[in-house]
Parts: C-alpha cells; structure tokens; sequence
C-alpha cells in the first residue's frame, strides 16, 4: 500500500496514522484519501510502525497484554476467596436438625468440622434422626471444631412384667416411650407389673402409647351412705365380694343406704375377700328371722302334717289369705300348694326331715326372699324294710313379707315331698 500524498511504500499490515515520508494524516474519515485507505487496512490510533515495516515492536505489545490477562486472572480469583470467606463467616453451621445421622455427619466432616454423635431418647423423634446439634444453626466456628449432634436413639420395648411400676416407668422413659399404668386387684406384690399392651422386643413407633397393667393389694373401700348397687360395683372394682343384709333404718337414714360394713374401709384383703354389708330395707332383720324360722319348721320338724300349719299360724301377716285359718288349711293351703300329693301326705307327713343347709337372700326391699334349702329325709317309719333308708334333696322357696316382717305367701314348688322313685318288681 502506498500513501496517497507521495507514493511512498507503505508495506502490508496495519495502516499508520500517518505518512512516515511526508506527515500525511491518514486515519479514517479525515478527507476522501482516508476512504481509500479503509479498504486496505486497520489503523490505530496513537501506535506507528506496527506493520511489517514495525517487527521490533511486536514482541512488547504481546508481553504486556500477558501480564494484563495475568493481572486480571490473579484479582479474579482473589476476589472469590474473598467474597466466599466472607459468605462462610456470614452463613454460619448449617442447620442439619431432622437430617439422618449419616447424612448430617458427613456434611460436617466434608465442611471441615470434628462431629461427636450422642444417643438420646426421644418420643416426638424417629430413631436415627438428629434431634439437636450444639453450636446450633447460624453459630460461628472454625474449620476443626467440635460439633455434637444429639440423635434419637432406637426405642426397643423392653420386658418389664414383674418389675416394679417405678423401675418400669424409668425403662420406658430413659427409652422415650409414652406410657399410662391401669390397677388392677391382684395377690401379688403392690406395685408388680403384671402385663404390658406392648410386646417384648417389638421397636416402638414414636406415637405409640405403653400401658402398663400393675398389681395393687385389695383394700376394703369406704362403703358409708352408698347405695346398694354403688357398694356392689365398688367392691367389684376393689376385687371383693360383698355380702349384704338388711336393717331397719334409724331416724334420719336413707333407705337403701349402707349404714355399716366389715372390715372397716381400708382393710386389706386377699382378691375375692368377703365384705359384710348392713343396708337399710323398709323393716328390720325381723323379715329374715322370720324366713329362716318359715324354713325351719316346714323342713326340719317332727313331727310334720298339721303341726307344721300350727306353727306358722303366728307368723302370718293380716294379709295372708290364710291368716285366721286352721293348722291344717294352713299346712294344705299354704305349704301344700292347695292340697297337692294328698294321696300321700298321710304317710309322708310323718317322715322325720332335717336340714342340712340353707341360704336364705333377702330382697333389696326386704319384703321378699328366696331360699335354698337342702333336707335330709328318714323312710324308717314306714316300716323295718325300710330301716336305715334315707334320702336328700334341694327345695327352692319363695316367701314375701309386710312391713313388720310377717310371712304373706309361701310357695315350694316340689311342696315338702321329698324326692323319691317307684319301684315296680313284676313276678
């Protein structure tokens, strides 16, 4: 390329700023001659004689551009260690709460901290999971510090049948399991456990509940002013039996109320115990002594037939459809049912019959009974073919009472017949 102004050769490359010959300005869009100029080569503004015609300054151009791109590199990096320092002395410990053990030690460790693991009950907390760390989240430290995670530890139910409810309950909670303990009457020690809803060895979910099923020592409970059925269920619940009786209430007492018991409240008892309970019935013992006297003279009596009807005559009630009757309609009407076995009365009522035991059961009211009685019956009478020849059977009676305890209505359905079979030898 030659320069427009005086011809002289200007070489191939970069085009000057301007004519080393004659000065000429030959920098672009100065003049029509820059136009030429522009379609031949590049100029640079400020540097001269970097053509071909320029090769000694080639070699400082590129060294310097090295050292710029070296400069830049070096405050670049610089600058990430820099900013990423400031980011980690800013941002703390991560937060690694709820993360499994393996995963939250490893970020530790590759974070450059020491991790120490501690097991722990936990309740709200599967086993494995991280339930604390100390520093917490967000604190400072270096590279090399110690960072203790606390973790839920496995929750194996562990078998505590015959252990003590208190040794018991310290196992389930040094294992973070929820638990409850119910009581039951028992003959073993107060305070054994006897059964666990949960099974022996089984791992125990977080939200599972234990219960503990404990022996407690029967104890008499306070029956005062409860009502028959309130003292029967709280004997029940206590592991007892109650035995009640009736009492004519004193003034001022409520009917149906116990007024006494024995043993006294807080006795203690094998499981099954008796408790006597005297409750108060619309009359007094009289109704039952008036049972067991009935009882006595109808089956344990001799001799029998109409002096048995001769005998119940004073303990009729005015109400008793046979009050003021012979002995003998008494004996028929009242003990015989109405003139039942009639055929026979005339040998039978003269067997002599025994008791051999009876239970007599008051109504809650007092103005009935039941009553179970077992005779003992002696065949001797009817002859020396039948000497040493006895037999027993149960009768169940029925008696009701008016409010002074006198007898309203007997009622056996096998009468006082006793139990036999007919023998028929056919020559």
């Amino acid at each position: 390329m030659k320069c427009p102004h005086c011809d002289t050769d200007l070489g191939e490359g970069l085009l000057p700023a301007r004519c080393p010959a004659c000065g000429a300005n030959l920098s672009p869009g100065r003049g029509g001659h820059a136009a030429a100029a522009q379609h031949s080569r590049l100029s640079v503004e400020g540097l001269s004689g970097v053509g071909k015609g320029n090769k000694k300054d080639r070699p400082r151009y590129i060294g310097r551009s090295i050292i710029a791109f070296l400069l830049v590199a070096l405050f670049c990096v610089g600058l990430y260690f820099v900013v990423t320092r400031f980011i980690d002395l800013n941002s703390g410990l991560p937060d690694v709460v709820g993360w499994r053990v393996e995963r939250a030690q490893d970020k530790l460790e590759e974070a450059g901290y020491s991790v120490k693991v501690v097991e722990a009950a936990d309740p709200t907390s599967h086993s494995g999971l991280v339930t604390a760390q100390d520093p917490p989240a967000g604190a400072k430290a270096e590279k090399g510090d110690l960072i203790t995670l606390t973790v839920a530890k496995a929750r194996t139910m562990p078998d505590l049948v015959g252990q003590t409810e208190t040794d018991a309950i310290a196992a389930l909670d040094d294992l973070g399991i929820a638990h409850e303990s119910v009581y039951e009457p028992s003959d073993e020690a107060d305070g054994t456990v006897l059964s666990t809803s949960l099974v022996a060895g089984v791992e125990v979910p977080n939200d599972m509940v234990c219960e503990l099923t404990v022996a407690k020592t029967p104890v008499v409970p306070d029956l005062s002013k409860m009502s028959k059925d309130e003292a029967m269920d709280a004997l029940q619940k206590a592991g007892l039996v109650g035995q009640f009786e009736p009492a004519k209430p004193k003034d001022g007492q409520a009917m149906n109320t116990v007024v006494s018991q024995e043993p006294a409240a807080g006795t203690q008892l094998k499981v099954g115990g008796l408790v006597k309970v005297t409750i108060t019935s619309p009359k007094s013992n009289l109704a039952k002594d008036t049972a067991e006297q009935i009882i006595s003279i109808v089956y344990n009596t001799d001799p029998s037939g109409d002096a048995i009807g001769a005998k119940l005559i004073p303990l009729l009630s005015p109400s008793s459809p046979y009050y003021g009757k012979s002995a003998h309609e008494v004996w028929y009407g009242l003990v015989k049912g109405g003139g039942k076995h009639q055929d026979i009365d005339e040998k039978i009522q003269s067997l002599q019959r025994s008791i051999s035991s009876m239970a007599v059961e008051m109504a809650d009211d007092g103005l009935s009974a039941t009553a179970e009685v077992h005779v003992n019956w002696d065949w001797s009478r009817f002859g020396t073919e039948y000497a040493g020849v006895t037999s027993s059977d149960t009768h169940y009676v029925t008696m009701t009472f008016d409010d002074e305890g006198r007898l309203v209505s007997f009622s056996d359905p096998q009468t006082d017949v006793p139990a036999y079979e007919v023998q028929t030898t056919v020559s």
